[in-house]
């Protein structure tokens, strides 16, 4: 198990000024926070998975396969690749880099509109963005595989170990 000194303190700054922002807490009762919503164990002792994905500094350190392969190929079929990045961070930088790293690499549409060039993704960026969380928290990490996403001319595939049994 982590232990709580596993946490980032700029990931648990972020989420705190975040929550704060909506329902101020009291710094004397952060912890108690962080375990009603199970973050870190009810001994104040341990991170939770939850805890882990979300405020720890290395994920992969303690879940080893908390990754996601990212990988670009060139045309239509996985054979030419162009561009390749493994990623394993806390849940918020992880959802982050992956969205940066396909924005990056996301074929794009233009069309001129009078002599205004538009440019406009394939996909909709907060299209991307949900596949991407849904990613990070829809997936079984006692599995040994990592997410992978593939970007193709026409298309973009997330690749996903399994959903959870329990809930």
């Amino acid at each position: 198990p982590a232990l709580i000194d596993a946490i980032d303190s700029d990931e648990l700054k972020f989420y705190l000024k975040k929550i704060n922002e909506r329902n101020p807490i009291n710094p004397k009762t952060e912890m108690a926070f962080l375990v009603s919503n199970r973050a870190i164990t009810d001994d104040q002792k341990s991170l939770t998975n939850l805890g882990l994905l979300a405020l720890s500094k290395n994920p992969a350190e303690y879940l080893p396969h908390c990754k996601i392969q990212l990988i670009r190929f060139r045309g239509n079929k996985p054979t030419d690749r162009v561009a390749s990045y493994l990623s394993e961070k806390p849940a918020r930088k992880l959802i982050d880099e992956c969205f940066n790293f396909i924005k990056l690499n996301l074929p794009i549409r233009e069309h001129y509109q009078g002599t205004t060039r538009i440019e406009e993704p394939i996909i909709p960026e907060k299209a991307l963005r949900e596949a991407i969380v849904n990613m990070v928290v829809h997936r079984d990490y006692s599995d040994p595989q990592e997410g992978l996403i593939r970007i193709f001319d026409d298309r973009i595939e997330f690749q996903n170990p399994g959903a959870p049994t329990q809930i």
